[in-house]
């Protein structure tokens, strides 16, 4: 037989007998990619996604951090405007600026142990939420302290935009794949701010610092009606063993027997224990059940952090 027509579960069998010893990982066996984390036969495993899902999941994620890191602290270049709005409050309006840092801190406290509990596709999803009500806030904000107000609001949907995307994109992608992903991550990222940050300047002569978080939270609506549609949950509960469990891709798998559905990596799907991957199933808000009790150990883990004197 030749080797392309292997099934991937012998591929998997096969590179069962060479076990690599912890901590270790082996990422080539011979001129062949080493899959790390071994995918499963669900196919609802984020990591079966076709590549063009995969894709718009990435820009969708890297558009919002672009947005809610210019929303949070793009003001500099417009604040001279803003500051002529509040006449005789220029030292209170400084808060504009500085607030939304520790705003943006604490959201990452408040999201991140949600998201490890309850899944990355609704905080992310009620991130984007916030990030449109509060850019509402702030176009329609009467006063400064209103208008200072809305900043809070919308740093602390900002803030994990750092720790969440990035999550996101690692866990739809093997090991192999994740440094060249977050690099577009970051390209991506850094590049559309980079412009959003020169021209912010332009938008406010044309038209007015209001209609700046005007533009934003159109943009911001649009990222998260797509976001509803095809961002799906990326995170898979896998055994201890997919770690260890490593998979060899071939160029081209073929399976012989009827009936066989093969993802694009050639992993064979068991649809007949895990059931089909339907859209309307990744349309739920909350697909995993929510683990209350690990939000405590989150926060555990985090004061232990700080006792590391270094950390501190």
């Amino acid at each position: 037989m030749d080797k392309t027509d292997i099934s991937h579960v012998e591929l998997a069998e096969e590179s069962n007998k060479y076990p690599t010893q912890d901590g270790q990982v082996e990422l080539l066996k011979g001129n062949q990619v080493v899959l790390i984390p071994a995918p499963s036969a669900d196919p609802r495993d984020p990591l079966d996604l076709p590549p063009w899902r995969k894709w718009i999941l990435l820009v969708l994620v890297s558009a919002y951090s672009c947005t809610a890191l210019v929303l949070a602290s793009g003001m500099g270049p417009i604040f001279s405007v803003v500051e002529q709005d509040y006449p005789g409050q220029e030292t209170k309006a400084n808060d504009l600026m500085t607030y939304p840092t520790l705003f943006m801190g604490v959201g990452n406290l408040i999201a991140i142990p949600w998201a490890y509990t309850a899944g990355r596709r609704p905080v992310f999803l009620a991130s984007m939420l916030l990030l449109v009500g509060a850019g509402i806030w702030c176009q329609c904000s009467n006063s400064l302290g209103s208008h200072i107000a809305g900043r809070n609001i919308m740093s602390l949907a900002a803030g994990q935009s750092e720790a969440l995307s990035p999550m996101i994109v690692q866990e739809i992608h093997f090991l192999h794949e994740r440094g060249r992903k977050i690099a577009w991550f970051v390209f991506i990222q850094n590049i559309a701010a980079g412009v959003f940050f020169v021209i912010s300047t332009y938008m406010v002569s044309a038209w007015g610092w209001r209609w700046w978080y005007g533009f934003f939270t159109l943009m911001n609506a649009l990222i998260f009606v797509l976001s509803v549609i095809f961002v799906t949950e990326s995170h898979f509960v896998r055994p201890g063993e997919a770690i260890r469990r490593q998979s060899t891709l071939y160029p081209k798998v073929v399976d012989a027997m009827e009936n066989t559905t093969i993802s694009a990596h050639g992993t064979v799907l068991d649809i007949d224990q895990y059931g089909p991957h339907r859209w309307r199933d990744d349309l739920k808000p909350i697909v995993l059940k929510p683990r209350l009790r690990d939000i405590p150990i989150f926060y555990k883990q985090t004061l232990q952090g700080f006792c590391v004197p270094s950390i501190f």
